[in-house]
């Protein structure tokens, strides 16, 4: 299946559930569709299959379409109480805990190299359309501490760019390579409606780069390989990324222009990529503590260290 250059290796157009026809990808995702477990469905299809959120302190129940919502009411109406809840739900990343950790360190070994193909796909379309680019959040993470090297729980990669390049993407999606397309929607938010709109400190102002190719003999756990792309602006005199969630509180995070840019050459998996000029002080400001023996502190929204846990070459 092919239109507007993009090229999707699959078995089939039909959703895994319904069975029924899903719409022709276009360079840029619709609305109506969703990729879980790395394959396409209609995104009904996918959600109505779910159970429901509930509330472990007060019952309130919450439709699987809102799993960002059921975590933020339990971090704002509960945990300031000190009423118990679902950890997993406050952790920064809660598609990876103890009982799945074995199952994603396999599935990010297969899709390794498929991740590294991603981010430098995404990378070379960036630059190719003239979108300054630099890596950041895990990315960055692993090229900076792993001295070069994707951090072996990482189920995405990192890019970043500046608001004011973010209606070039959907511009060129075009342009894309085969088997990639943008996902625009985030929060509920298609961001091709609204490409100027200011953010609004809530949900994110960002989109997704796609492998959509077929990975359903692998992700179990996981995502497809995909490449994040987040937006940062410029206020009062920093640079602020454009990503809100209570629970890992990135909108409030301040970061000196000078820590930024000039951007320079950063290695990652043995490509060269654009990164901050300072990527220390850039990780410290977004994680905190970036050692290898560290926890979350939900409270202060930050890594700390791992009390007792020994020197590190990060303290």
């Amino acid at each position: 299946m092919s239109k507007r250059g993009v090229t999707v290796n699959r078995e089939s157009n039909l959703c895994p559930h319904c069975k029924l026809e899903l719409p022709l990808l276009k360079g840029l995702k619709t609305a109506t569709t969703v990729w879980k477990k790395g394959v396409e469905w209609h995104r009904e299809c996918w959600y109505n299959q779910l159970p429901n959120f509930e509330c472990q302190a007060c019952g309130e129940i919450f439709p699987p379409t809102q799993s960002t919502q059921y975590r933020e009411h339990w971090l704002t109406a509960h945990k300031p109480k000190g009423e118990i809840g679902d950890v997993k739900m406050y952790l920064p990343d809660g598609m990876i805990n103890d009982n799945n950790m074995d199952q994603v360190l396999k599935e990010n070994a297969l899709l390794k190299d498929r991740h590294v193909e991603c981010i430098r796909t995404c990378a070379d379309w960036l630059t190719s359309i003239g979108v300054r680019y630099f890596i950041s959040d895990g990315t960055l993470l692993g090229a900076y501490r792993e001295k070069g090297k994707m951090i072996n729980i990482d189920i995405d990669t990192d890019l970043s760019i500046m608001e004011e390049d973010f209606t070039k993407l959907f511009e060129n999606a075009h342009l894309l390579p085969d088997g990639y397309l943008i996902d625009p929607i985030t929060g509920g938010k298609d961001w091709t409606l609204r490409p100027n709109e200011s953010f609004d400190g809530i949900g994110a102002k960002k989109c997704t780069f796609c492998d959509v190719r077929d990975y359903s003999n692998i992700v179990k756990e996981t995502l497809a390989p995909e490449t994040d792309i987040y937006t940062f602006r410029i206020e009062d005199g920093f640079l602020r990324n454009n990503y809100a969630k209570p629970n890992q509180a990135v909108h409030l995070r301040k970061w000196k222009q000078e820590w930024i840019f000039p951007l320079k050459d950063i290695e990652f998996e043995g490509t060269i990529f654009s990164g901050p000029n300072d990527p220390l002080n850039y990780l410290k400001e977004l994680y905190g503590y970036i050692g290898h023996k560290a926890y979350w502190d939900p409270d202060e929204k930050v890594y700390k260290k791992l009390p007792g846990s020994g020197p590190d070459p990060f303290d």
